[in-house]
Order: structure tokens, then sequence, then C-alpha cells
């Protein structure tokens, strides 16, 4: 288990932003009998500082229906001076086959109830998962990594349950920091999908990977296609290759991708260029290896 508190600083560059307190609490269990196999739940709050309790530092620990809050704060149960985002996540390891499969289910603020949560599971929700399977290739080994990530919102913005994701949230009560994104980097309303490929060798690896973003699709649908019509998404597709190198006691590793995102922002098309060149040294004894 893992509890932490913290405080979270907006950008410099809209007026009127506070310090909101951030706490979370992350539990992870794995059961003695199906080995490596690692189940968890993860619940977060964003609160205004000013004005805080101490039960409120223990807000993590409050009920997961929001009926308990129906005479505080309306029909609803909706709290105003927080923002809670809740999750369930799992990892499964195969060591024997090479593979390990994972992926997260979150949703933002309370449920108004159980039958609420069955008729309504997709509200406000996130969800990701993945998996990574290993092959030998002669004496390398060679890594498929597959991922899908999708922060859609189901119902339109003019409907209570439409409103943006938990990035976006009033009073000050987004979920980011310095004005970058925490969690998911591809922000409310977008999916993503990956495919990537390493092979493995005594030096280091080498490989590359494929990468769709679309953002913001919810805007699109309310706002943008009544106007522009079809095919006018924010729709982003990178191409990359990338190398690790064991060079006597560094790693050096270096990265190059292209990207051409369309309708950037729904305004313009898009090309960019990434070129990373890294530098590692251990700093500690080197690593026992197997026979």
């Amino acid at each position: 288990a893992l509890i932490f508190w913290g405080r979270l600083e907006r950008t410099p560059y809209i007026a009127g932003g506070g310090r909101p307190l951030i706490s979370g609490l992350a539990v992870t269990y794995e059961p003695r009998w199906i080995p490596r196999l690692y189940v968890g739940l993860g619940r977060y709050f964003v609160q205004p500082w000013g004005g805080l309790t101490l039960s409120k530092y223990l807000a993590v620990f409050e009920p997961f229906e929001a009926n308990g809050l129906t005479s505080r704060f309306g029909p609803t149960g909706d709290n105003p001076r927080d923002n809670q985002l809740a999750s369930v996540f799992a990892r499964w390891v195969f060591p024997a086959v090479g593979l390990e499969i994972y992926g997260e289910w979150a949703r933002e603020d309370y449920n108004w109830s159980w039958w609420g949560t069955i008729r309504e599971p997709d509200r406000s929700q996130a969800y990701l998962v993945g998996l990574q399977k290993t092959f030998r290739a002669g004496s390398r080994l060679v890594r498929l990594h597959l991922e899908l990530v999708d922060l859609q919102e189901m119902a339109g913005f003019g409907t209570a349950a439409g409103a943006p994701t938990y990035y976006v949230h009033g009073n000050d009560l987004g979920y980011t920091n310095r004005g970058q994104l925490i969690g998911a980097w591809i922000g409310p309303g977008a999916d993503s999908q990956t495919l990537a490929l390493d092979v493995f060798h005594a030096g280091g690896r080498i490989g590359g990977y494929l990468e769709r973003v679309r953002r913001n699709d919810a805007y699109y649908w309310e706002v943008i296609q009544p106007v522009q019509g079809n095919w006018s998404h924010d729709a982003e597709i990178t191409a990359g290759v990338r190398q690790a190198l064991a060079v006597g006691p560094l790693e050096v590793t270096w990265e190059a991708a292209a990207s051409y995102r369309q309708n950037r922002d729904f305004i313009r098309h898009e090309p960019n260029f990434k070129l990373v060149l890294g530098l590692s040294l251990p700093t500690g004894p080197p690593a026992a290896r197997s026979p």
C-alpha cells in the first residue's frame, strides 16, 4: 500500500490558479494461489488548499457512493470542492512463455449508487490495456509491445455527465501540475494505439514503433463537425526508431521520430520531428548475471 500527499503548482501563463492539495492511495495485492498476478485499487483527490480540515487529508477513505452527500451538495451529490479519480488495475506475468498483460480502468467523481454504476459503467471512464511478448530469434530476444489507451467522453458537452475528464475540472481542481498533464499524456477526449518492436542482443537493443493519437474528439463532434464536416479530426501518426548500446561502462541511447498531425487543435496541419541522445553511467556495483 502507498499513500501520499502533495501540492500542485499551476501554470504561470493563466492567471488565478491556486495550489490545490493532491492526495492518493494505491493498494496492490498478489494472491498466493495465483503467482505473478497483481491486482490493485487506486484513489486520488484534488482539493482546494484553503480551509482544509484534518478529515480532508484522509479523503481517500471516504465512501465511493454519492448518496451520502446528497443533503449537503444537492441532487447530484457531487462535492464541488474536490475532484475524485478512482481506478482498478491488474498485471499478469507468465515468465515461461515471455508474456505480460496489464490494464487499468478509471472513473472520475462519485458514483450516485451501485445501480447507477451498472446502468452507466462508461460514464466519465478511461481505460488502458497492453501486453508485451518476447520471442527467441537465434541468440537474440525479440519483444513485441502493444498498447491501447482511451479517454473518450461518451456523453455530449451539454449534459451533466459530458464535462471533460479529470484534466479539466471546475474550481481549479484540474489534474495538472505546472501546466503538464498528470497521468495519460494524450489528454482529455483522446485515444491512442501503439505498436513497438525491439531486438535485444549482447551489446544492447534496437527497435522502432508506430503510434496513432486522436485528440479532443468530444469537442470535434459537438463543435467542429457541424461546421467543417467529416474528416476533420485532430489526429497524429508517429514513426520512430531507437537504440541502446553498451560502450564500456556507459549506456548510449538515441531515438529519432517523425510525426504528422492533421488539424492540430482544428486549425492547421503540422509536422514534428524528435531526436534524442542519452548517456547513462551506473554508480553502483554491476548486477549479477545468471549462468
